[in-house]
């Protein structure tokens, strides 16, 4: 024999969209969503193994191309190793999973303190 399809009734379906959408918003938020934000975070780092204005300038535009990083700012340039402030939203331990996952800097375990009594300061080679 044959079988006969008979629609549902529109109402039910527009019914579902909105247990649907909110089934799926919560796991889509938290998972996309920038965490909440520190507006006008600050955090200093300095970048080592920084030899030539082209790797000062290379190095200048991955930060400034990070999620969340408003303005990089070069505080210090010295031979080789170059003190930036970072203005970004967010933790500075999301610019560090960001660090992570690209392949321009490399953490290096010592840490310089940037001034008597303040935290250690993040210390970063680049990676040629």
């Amino acid at each position: 024999g044959c079988w006969t399809v008979v629609p549902h009734p529109k109402a039910n379906v527009v019914h579902l969209f909105p247990l649907a959408l909110a089934a799926i918003r919560e796991p889509l938020f938290t998972r996309y969503s920038h965490s909440p934000l520190a507006i006008h975070s600050t955090s200093d780092l300095l970048v080592t193994r920084v030899t030539d204005f082209n790797s000062f300038r290379e190095i200048r535009d991955y930060l400034s191309d990070l999620q969340g990083v408003t303005q990089v700012i070069p505080l210090q340039v010295a031979p080789g190793n170059v003190l930036f402030r970072l203005q970004h939203s967010g933790e500075w331990n999301e610019l560090i999973r960001l660090f992570e996952r690209g392949d321009r800097l490399l953490p290096v375990g010592s840490h310089e303190l940037a001034a008597p009594g303040s935290n250690p300061l993040p210390r970063y080679q680049l990676i040629n």
